[in-house]
């Protein structure tokens, strides 16, 4: 196990999860690029909407996804720092999204998994730049140009935590820490491709990323859609309509 001591990112991102600090800047924009099923928008004064494609989100909108498993809302996030797609029975929260220096400078982004399932893929950051997603009271992931997932569950009979993270690295490096009450300080461990570390927990253990990574393909696909062509000379089809964005297979198949 990798200590946050043993690493600049790991110290950053233990003292992250405690009194987590931002740059100066404006306000960067997270906007609904897909819908499927049924999801509802809660704004930060209580307010209620359906969620909708092309739907700009301020920050502090919380985003929950219906219990079916066609459920799911596709995020640019922070003027398409990051695409997130938030997963069926999911409840998540826009914390921050700040741009330093336009939309090609510097960027801070804070998502907050409170409950369920977020997939992801972020963009190579600048090395000023941050991408955390808290995961419930007890867990923070600090993503790096890495394509990534975070789940988070109640669980019942654990005397540690009524929580449980699971932390994946699809591909690249997840800086993962978890902190229980009562924790002197964070744990921490970094995660490779195939990686996940659950926490309350101590291994890290591989999984099969096939299927995550087809549905990040199709993730980015309706985040960043390919440009249209236009038709060919003299007639032809060009291009087709798109086919509807893969539903993701049930929790039971990616997540054992």
């Amino acid at each position: 196990m990798k200590k946050s001591f043993l690493t600049i990112c790991g110290l950053a991102l233990a003292a992250a999860l405690v009194t987590p600090a931002y740059a100066q800047g404006v306000n960067g924009k997270a906007v609904i690029k897909y819908v499927s099923g049924t999801a509802t928008c809660i704004n930060a004064d209580k307010t209620t909407q359906p969620a909708k494609q092309g739907m700009q989100l301020d920050i502090g909108t919380t985003i929950q996804t219906g219990i079916k498993d066609n459920c799911y809302v596709d995020l640019a996030v922070n003027d398409s720092v990051g695409a997130v797609r938030i997963m069926p029975s999911s409840t998540v929260a826009i914390e921050k999204m700040v741009l330093v220096g336009g939309p090609q400078g510097d960027s801070e982004t804070c998502i907050n998994v409170k409950m369920g399932t977020v997939l992801g893929s972020v963009k190579k950051l600048s090395k000023a730049s941050r991408f955390d997603i808290k995961a419930s009271p007890i867990g923070l992931a600090g993503i790096r140009g890495t394509d990534f997932g975070i789940i988070v569950k109640q669980v019942k009979n654990n005397p540690k935590s009524q929580w449980e993270v699971t932390f994946m690295c699809i591909k690249g490096e997840v800086v993962a820490a978890g902190q229980l009450p009562g924790d002197a300080e964070p744990t921490t461990n970094v995660l490779y491709d195939n990686d996940q570390w659950t926490f309350p927990g101590v291994d890290i253990t591989k999984f099969d990323p096939a299927g995550w990574e087809r549905t990040i393909g199709l993730l980015d696909n309706n985040v960043n859609p390919p440009p249209t062509q236009p038709t060919p000379p003299g007639g032809g089809h060009g291009d087709q309509p798109p086919q509807p964005p893969y539903t993701p297979p049930s929790q039971s198949q990616p997540y054992h």
